[in-house]
């Protein structure tokens, strides 16, 4: 007896690094679940998970230059055991939009 199968390959999609950042960023934001970004860009909720993760883990790479070699982390020790600062990005406080920031610089002018 012959047995028939039928093996369909779903093709992998593939999003460029930069959708896949801004997607990240949404997330980041916390101005919407998972769920609504994850409809909202026709991306699965796992999908925007780890890109979230990978965003939260890779941030600091950002501000390596070319050709320059990771700092020691020794010498940045003393300072971030002085401050006590965590480095994680769900910490930083969401930027306010720029039409508050002046609206605040024209009440400060107006005051002076």
């Amino acid at each position: 007896m012959v047995k028939l199968t039928r093996e369909v390959k779903m093709k992998k999609k593939k999003y460029p690094k930069e959708f896949k950042a801004r997607v990240a960023l949404e997330v980041v934001k916390g101005e919407k679940s998972i769920a609504q970004i994850s409809s909202e860009f026709g991306v699965h909720s796992n999908m925007v998970s780890k890109w979230k993760e990978k965003l939260k883990d890779n941030i600091a790479d950002i501000f390596v230059r070319k050709n320059e070699q990771e700092p020691d982390a020794e010498l940045f020790s003393p300072f971030m055991q002085k401050s006590k600062i965590p480095l994680r990005i769900s910490s930083l406080a969401p930027i306010p939009p720029l039409s508050n920031l002046l609206a605040s610089l024209k009440n400060i002018r107006s005051a002076l």
